[in-house]
């Protein structure tokens, strides 16, 4: 076989067969979800504890939620360090000005208390298509009712009224 022939063969087969990636029917992808140790919806704050989550794939990506944990464990660690003022602990009983967990209170001095790892969708009103898994799957492979997050409250009460609301 000559070479120009062989080259040939080997274009076509190229162009038939495509990239490898583009062969793949899902992208496996890492992703914060229910499980694996992470915090449960019951886990509340507010808290300045770290906030260890581990990754786990989701093997049908981007259309599925099948998650399974990953080897090598891979973990994220969420730490709050060097805060730069206090709050009377009348206000948040972190007595920090960040925390994880932490709620406004609407009727009351005392920040309230919301999970620390919950769905997406917990706070607002996003959609899946806000989101992304994987860059070859634009606005898609998220599903805000299933994927979580770690939610922060940032209060921003450095000097707060005593006689205030919080």
């Amino acid at each position: 076989m000559t070479p120009t022939i062989r080259l040939f063969g080997l274009l076509l087969a190229g162009a038939v067969l495509g990239p490898p990636r583009l062969a793949q029917a899902q992208t496996q992808t890492l992703e914060f979800a229910t499980g694996a140790g992470n915090p449960s919806t019951s886990t509340v704050g507010p808290t300045v504890a770290n906030q260890v989550i581990t990754f786990q794939t989701n093997t049908d990506n981007p259309a599925g939620t099948n998650f399974i944990g990953y080897t090598p464990t891979a973990q994220a660690t969420f730490a709050l360090s060097n805060q730069q003022y206090t709050l009377p602990t009348t206000k948040i009983a972190t007595g920090t000005g960040v925390s994880f967990g932490g709620n406004v209170n609407q009727s009351g001095q005392l920040a309230g208390g919301l999970p620390v790892f919950p769905n997406i969708n917990f706070i607002g009103s996003p959609v899946d298509a806000n989101f992304s898994s994987a860059p070859n799957t634009p606005n898609a492979g998220i599903g805000v009712d299933v994927n979580k997050g770690v939610e922060f409250l940032l209060t921003a009460v450095i000097y707060c009224n005593e006689d205030g609301v919080f």
